[in-house]
């Protein structure tokens, strides 16, 4: 029996932002699993979120509604009551280089990961992992290491802080978008 087989190739760090930068805009479901050093149990929660060139917006459903956006210079909260309260960020550096820095992660700019962390890929095409770790003193004293899975699409995000506790993203049911409507671009808004 001839063996017919296709071999996966290799992950680089080219395929991986090739990944993430694909899509102008990316929608799906997560499930956030937050676990602290010495916790028995993570605690879970779930929503929706979008990954987009404003920002990135994550919506949580269960266990209770509230939402949380990233921009360059701001932070957004909406709490379960729908208030919304944004955080201008533009005049703080460690806010607008962590800022940067998951931009840089979530568009997938090769030149920006490589400037801002040491990068450590497993894996093939078909499932890979990339090990992402600070090389800013002030951003590693926050954040240890960052984790991204997947295949042909981003499937998953682990941060672990500096104490040792964790918050891992597994991303499902992702569809794309070539532009970010007016309506989404105003989740990224400050009024």
């Amino acid at each position: 029996m001839a063996a017919a087989s296709v071999f996966a190739q290799n992950a680089d760090v080219d395929y991986v932002c090739s990944i993430l930068s694909a899509h102008k805009m990316i929608e799906g479901n997560f499930v956030q699993e937050k676990k602290a050093p010495q916790a028995k149990r993570a605690l879970k929660s779930s929503g929706t979120f979008i990954f987009c060139d404003e920002g990135i917006y994550l919506a949580t459903i269960k266990p209770v509604s509230s939402a949380i956006g990233v921009t360059p210079n701001s932070l957004i909260n909406i709490s379960s009551d729908g208030k919304r309260t944004v955080t201008d960020n533009s005049s703080n550096a460690t806010f607008q280089g962590i800022a940067n820095i998951i931009t840089a992660i979530f568009n997938g700019d090769k030149s920006q990961l490589e400037e801002n962390f040491k990068t450590q890929i497993d894996g093939t095409t078909s499932n890979w992992n990339m090990v992402l770790t600070p090389l800013d003193a002030t951003v590693a004293s926050t954040i240890r290491q960052i984790v991204l899975t997947g295949n042909t699409e981003f499937t998953g995000l682990t941060l672990e802080n500096a104490s040792g506790g964790t918050i891992a993203y597994t991303f499902t049911d992702q569809y794309t978008h070539e532009t970010v409507s007016n309506e989404i671009k105003k989740l990224f808004t400050s009024n």
